[in-house]
């Protein structure tokens, strides 16, 4: 496990680096913060120290339990996967047995949700929740994982507590983490980490703001800016080439001689310096232009210059590059939906597809609803047309009206939900989750009441199909007795056939809905509610299927598996709330080019390329100063007047830390 681990969080710091091979950051150095800034007792360990030696300094802590501070983009994230890589690589030099040591794991705080508030179960439902990440990310056995959760054996590494709760929320989830990471595990406190920005630490344990606490029992570090020998170190380690470090010689020789001068003071920020180095990678690109540019246009010349240098270095899986000036245009759009979505009172940093119709129109998302509503009929109503021609060629006329008014009930239904209630995935299927015990555990329980509860839910569902199948033109009631004894008999037979089909489907469906707060890659919420659609429509079509073979309707059995069985299950899984108004949002920025056609792709690259990252199921920019400077040329488009914001400023809902 510890070198899936290790495998993996390399795999993120070189994303997160720019670089492949062996990726090194920058010697970040840390300090322990003034003690009135903590007022709590330390876990030990030295005043100072740096990122090279980072697991010696963990590893004289008395209880393991650290806090890294720093400010936005200070390299916080950089600093918790070196020490994870660190102590991995220990462990298996050490050749242990992974049940003989403990296991360091980096978890994003901010996919964890819960709606407990005591404590004591939040404490219980973070250990859950680090089981479960085990389980579908390492394929861990749930019973391993648990065992090595609940003795002690684990080193979460909780990344971003300040980016799970707005910043004007003096408490929220960030401060219940916090009290919950106070409860002892058996006789002492169990080892953490935790990041999170100094100033909102400082607001969450601030008594005369919250009643959160800090990290008992913890030691405290602030990480510092680079200093000019670090910098410098860092780019010709970057570029060990002759040619290379002769492009950036100006740089190099301007921040020695000037080792608090503008361009040292603006690169001494690990994410100015990473994106910098992002930009000027190619060989026929001459950094020297960052010397001749002033402080306050360097932000602005970095985050423009961005965008183009990644896709000229990041092909898509076919081999295709994007254009650079569509793929600005396209994260413009995102970034722009997002500041509307922040002026509607939502998240101005979750960018989620279903909600992508909210910020079309003026007022925004009205046109959208009503479109999706008249989409979600005619996408109901058209299929389904052609079976009632057929059904009138075969079956009787009170038949025909039944089905009609059946129908008409159910377009009502979704062109109310696709109207009143949008942007909704009501239910995602997860599949990875058959590998825990628990799921499992529940998958057979409900899959055994599907068994028992699905003949005789079938068998009355086919009674009155059967008996209508077999009318005649006024039959006596001796006829009527026999015909209805026979339409319960076969019923029952059917429901012993069928009943447990159904109730095999049904018991997976509702086992594994997605209860995991997060995502892998953008596009998985979106495969996972196209997924639940369909599994909601197979049982559905199943079921159409065997009643109009129970009423000799053979052409119309073909018919409704491909027409009744989908349509049913994209109402009944609720997609009737969330796709039309994807599709038509979707459409509305195609026309002009402001999005990809094939967006989820195009999300999916930016992932792979260390522009966005996943934050539960939802997709965030991962440097929040590039989502405001995205967001600033749009207004400027609309405005003429540019708003940079500098790469260090303090906004609500948190940052992404490079």
């Amino acid at each position: 496990m510890v070198t899936a681990i290790a495998t993996t969080e390399a795999g993120a710091l070189a994303q997160l680096l720019g670089d492949t091979g062996e990726p090194r950051p920058a010697d970040l150095a840390y300090t322990k913060p003034p003690s009135q800034a903590i007022r709590w007792r330390s876990d030990g360990g030295p005043d100072t120290g740096s990122l090279s030696t980072v697991a010696e300094y963990y590893g004289l802590l008395n209880r393991g339990r650290l806090v890294v501070l720093g400010e936005a983009g200070a390299g916080k994230t950089v600093l918790v996967l070196r020490l994870l890589l660190d102590l991995a690589a220990a462990t298996l030099d050490s050749g242990h047995d992974d049940s003989a040591v403990k296991v360091p794991v980096r978890l994003s705080l901010p996919t964890f949700r819960t709606k407990e508030t005591v404590n004591g179960e939040v404490r219980k439902e973070l250990d859950k929740w680090i089981i479960a990440h085990f389980v579908k990310i390492y394929n861990a056995d749930s019973a391993t994982a648990a065992a090595l959760v609940r003795k002690g054996w684990v080193i979460p590494i909780l990344d971003g507590l300040d980016e799970m709760d707005p910043e004007d929320d003096q408490t929220g989830r960030s401060g219940q983490v916090l009290a919950a990471l106070n409860i002892a595990v058996g006789p002492s406190l169990p080892p953490v980490v935790v990041t999170c920005r100094t100033a909102r630490y400082s607001q969450l344990v601030d008594t005369g703001l919250s009643d959160a606490k800090p990290l008992e029992d913890a030691t405290a570090i602030t990480l510092q800016p680079l200093s000019a020998n670090e910098i410098v170190d860092w780019i010709e380690y970057r570029f060990p080439h002759d040619a290379d470090r002769a492009r950036w010689r100006a740089v190099t020789s301007n921040i020695r001689s000037h080792p608090i001068g503008r361009l040292s003071r603006s690169l001494s920020s690990p994410l100015r310096l990473y994106l910098a180095v992002t930009v000027y990678r190619d060989p026929a690109s001459r950094p020297k232009t960052l010397c001749d540019l002033r402080r306050r246009d360097l932000d602005h010349h970095i985050l423009r210059q961005l965008l183009p240098a990644v896709v000229e270095h990041r092909s898509r899986p076919n081999g295709d590059r994007y254009a650079a000036e569509d793929v600005v245009r396209w994260f413009r759009t995102i970034a722009s939906h997002l500041a509307i979505m922040g002026r509607q009172g939502r998240s101005s940093t979750d960018f989620q597809i279903e909600d992508l119709w909210r910020s079309i129109g003026n007022p925004p998302g009205w046109k959208i609803r009503i479109r999706a509503a008249v989409l979600a009929v005619l996408m109901l109503a058209l299929p389904w047309a052609l079976t009632d021609i057929l059904l009138s060629v075969q079956a009787a006329r009170l038949d025909i009206i039944a089905a009609v008014i059946l129908q008409s009930l159910v377009i009502a239904y979704g062109a109310t939900l696709a109207f009143f209630a949008p942007g909704r995935f009501l239910i995602r299927v997860d599949l990875s989750q058959l590998r825990t015990r628990q799921t499992r555990v529940r998958l057979w329980r409900n899959v055994k009441e599907g068994l028992l509860a699905g003949p005789f839910i079938c068998a009355i569902l086919l009674v009155p199909v059967l008996l209508a199948a077999n009318k005649k033109d006024m039959p006596s009631l001796k006829i009527m007795l026999v015909e209805a004894l026979a339409a319960v008999v076969v019923s029952i037979v059917g429901g012993v056939i069928i009943g447990p089909v159904l109730g095999l489907i049904a018991g997976l469906a509702a086992s594994m809905k997605a209860i995991h707060g997060s995502a892998g890659t953008p596009s998985e919420p979106y495969r996972q509610a196209v997924r639940t659609m369909i599994l909601f429509a197979i049982p559905i079509g199943f079921y159409v299927v065997i009643v109009d073979i129970a009423a000799n309707h053979y052409a119309m059995a073909i018919v409704d598996a491909l027409i009744a069985g989908p349509t049913l299950g994209f109402v009944a899984s609720g997609a009737v709330g969330w796709y039309p108004h994807y599709l038509l949002a979707l459409i509305n920025k195609r026309r002009t080019n402001d999005l990809p056609r094939a967006l989820m792709d195009f999300l999916d690259w930016g992932y792979a390329a260390g522009l966005l990252r996943m934050s539960g199921f939802a997709t965030q920019f991962r440097h929040r100063e590039l989502q405001s400077y995205l967001a600033s040329e749009t207004d400027e488009t609309v405005t003429g007047q540019a708003r940079v914001v500098p790469l260090t400023a303090d906004r609500r809902g948190g940052s992404q830390d490079g």
